[in-house]
């Protein structure tokens, strides 16, 4: 999808916010997982 972007003939599937809401929800999850408990998703 990044290729046929970069080349003018798509849009990405993913927004930048997007991208950047999964990587929150991974570091979340990691933090989570290191400390033992369950952590609060922030809104």
């Amino acid at each position: 999808n990044l290729r046929d972007t970069i080349w003018g003939k798509a849009q990405l599937a993913v927004t930048a916010e997007e991208g950047a809401n999964v990587m929150k929800i991974i570091e979340l999850a990691i933090q989570s997982d290191k400390e033992r408990r369950t952590v609060d998703v922030p809104k």
